[in-house]
C-alpha cells in the first residue's frame, strides 16, 4: 500500500496507543497465571494480536470489551500438558525470543516458527545459555524455526546482551518455572530499560528476579505466576513520533504517557530539551510546538527504536547532528541503518554511518518517493518528514505501521 503525506501544518490532540512491548510482556504473563486476568489500555496492533493468537492455540480463552481495549484472559495453561507441535510468532521479535525460552521448559517437542523479516534475524545467542540451563534446541541455521528437544531445569550461564535484551527477557520469563534455581551473568547489554519492563511486569504477576547492576540475574525456581488486573501504558515509542512531528510542523499533544514510565524511548524527552524543542508536560501528556531545532549529540543505544524519528528531527536542525547506537541497527525489520541512508537521500537528507555513529546533514526535505522496507518505523518517521517536505512524499509499504499503531495514517492525516 502506498501512502502520500503532504506538506501540512498541523494542530492535533491525540492518544498514544498501549505499548505492544509491555502488551506481549503481560499477555505471556497472564497464559503462566492460571485464572483470571484482565488487560487494561490494549491496543490491537499486529504483534500484540500475534500474542493472543499464540495463547489461544496454546487453550487460553481470551475475550475482549470496551472496545477491544480491555482483554480478559483466563488460562488454564500446564507447561507439562499437551502442547501443539508447532507454534507461530508471526513477525514479532519479542515474542518469538520469550516463547522459545518459556517452551524450553516442556518436555515435549515443541517448534517455533516465524514468518516476513523475523526469519531473517538471528537466534543463535540462545543456543549456549539454553543448553548450560538443561534444554537442548535446534535452529535453521541461525533463524527460525527453532525446535526444543529437550527441558531446561535452571542453573549457570553466560548471557550475550549485545545483540537484544529480547533474549534476556526470554530467560527471566521462563527460569521461575524451571525446578531450580538460577543465576544469569550478562555480557554488553544493550537496552536496559526494557529490562526494567521486563521485571515489572513480571513483579506485577507475582514473579521476583533480582537484577545487580544488569550483570547478575538471580531467579528462584518453582515460582507460579499469580493472576492480576494490570493496565497497558501508553507507548512513548509511537509518542515519540507524534511529539516530533509536532516539532517540526505545528503543535501536538499526546495523552495516555505515564511521565514516570520505565520505558527507554521516554527519553526522547531529553533530546527535546538539549535540542531546543518547546515542550511542556501536563499529568498524563506532553505537548511540543514547531520549533527551531538546535543541532545536538545523542546516544540512543539504549533506545535504537527512535533512530528513524530522531533523524527527521535532526533533518531540521541547524547543524549537523550525530547519533550513536547505530550498530544496534542491523537486525532490526530491516537492516536500519542502512535503509534509513538510502531512504532519506531519496528525500534530499544525507545520512552518513562511521561504524557505530550515524551523522545527519540537516537540509530542505524535498520528497518523492521511498519504500518503507517492512519496516513500522521507517513508514512513520517518512510520513512526519512528509509534513515539511516540499513536494510531498509518497510511501510505499505505508501498510506495516500496524506492526505497532494500527490508527497512525487516520491519527497523523486528519
Amino acid at each position: 500500500m502506498k501512502k502520500l503525506v503532504t506538506t501540512s501544518k498541523i494542530d492535533l490532540n491525540l492518544r498514544a496507543p498501549g505499548s505492544k512491548s509491555i502488551a506481549q510482556r503481560a499477555i505471556i504473563s497472564a497464559l503462566l497465571s492460571k485464572g483470571v486476568s484482565t488487560l487494561t489500555g490494549v491496543t490491537l496492533c499486529d504483534d500484540t494480536a500475534a500474542a493472543i493468537s499464540l495463547i489461544k492455540r496454546l487453550g487460553t480463552d481470551v475475550s475482549f470489551s470496551d472496545d477491544d481495549s480491555k482483554c480478559i484472559i483466563n488460562s488454564s495453561f500446564d507447561i507439562n500438558g499437551s502442547i501443539p507441535e508447532n507454534l507461530t510468532c508471526n513477525e514479532s521479535g519479542l515474542l518469538s525470543r520469550m516463547v522459545i525460552s518459556i517452551m524450553s521448559l516442556s518436555s515435549q517437542k515443541v517448534t517455533i516458527h516465524g514468518s516476513g523479516t523475523l526469519n531473517k534475524r538471528p537466534f543463535s545467542v540462545l543456543e549456549r545459555p539454553l543448553m548450560d540451563l538443561g534444554a537442548e534446541i535446534s535452529l535453521n541455521g541461525v533463524h527460525l524455526p527453532v525446535t526444543i528437544i529437550k527441558a531446561l531445569k535452571g542453573g549457570e550461564t553466560i548471557v550475550d546482551g549485545s545483540l537484544s535484551s529480547q533474549f534476556l527477557t526470554g530467560l527471566l520469563f521462563a527460569l521461575p518455572l524451571a525446578p531450580n534455581n538460577s543465576k544469569l551473568t550478562v555480557i554488553d547489554l544493550k537496552s536496559k530499560p526494557y529490562i526494567d519492563i521486563t521485571i515489572d511486569v513480571l513483579s506485577a504477576f507475582g514473579i521476583e528476579i533480582e537484577n545487580k547492576a544488569y550483570e547478575n540475574y538471580s531467579i528462584r525456581g518453582d515460582q507460579k505466576y499469580v493472576p492480576t488486573t494490570y493496565n497497558i501504558e501508553g507507548d512513548w515509542s509511537a509518542a515519540a513520533i507524534l511529539l516530533v512531528a509536532g516539532a517540526i510542523a505545528g503543535k501536538i499533544s499526546v495523552s495516555n504517557l505515564n511521565i514516570n514510565s520505565t520505558q527507554g524511548d521516554k527519553v526522547i524527552l531529553e533530546l527535546f530539551k538539549s535540542s531546543n524543542v518547546d515542550f511542556t508536560i501536563s499529568e498524563n501528556s506532553v505537548t511540543t510546538i514547531k520549533s527551531k531545532i538546535k543541532s545536538f549529540e545523542f546516544d540512543a543505544t539504549h533506545c535504537p527504536d527512535l533512530f528513524p524519528i530522531i533523524t527527521v528531527l535532526a533533518s531540521q536542525a541547524d547543524g549537523i547532528c550525530c547519533i550513536k547506537g547505530a550498530s544496534r541497527l542491523k537486525h532490526k525489520e530491516s537492516d536500519r541503518a542502512e535503509v534509513i541512508k538510502s531512504e532519506f537521500a531519496k528525500i534530499g537528507i544525507q545520512v552518513d554511518l562511521e561504524e557505530d555513529l550515524m551523522y545527519v546533514t540537516p537540509g530542505e526535505i524535498k520528497g518523492g518517493e521511498v519504500d518503507a522496507n517492512e519496516d513500522h518505523r521507517i513508514a512513520m518517521a517518512l510520513a512526519v518528514a512528509g509534513l515539511c517536505s516540499e513536494e510531498g512524499i509518497l510511501i510505499d509499504g505505508a501498510e506495516f505501521v500496524s506492526k505497532s499503531y494500527p490508527n497512525f495514517w487516520a491519527d497523523i492525516c486528519q
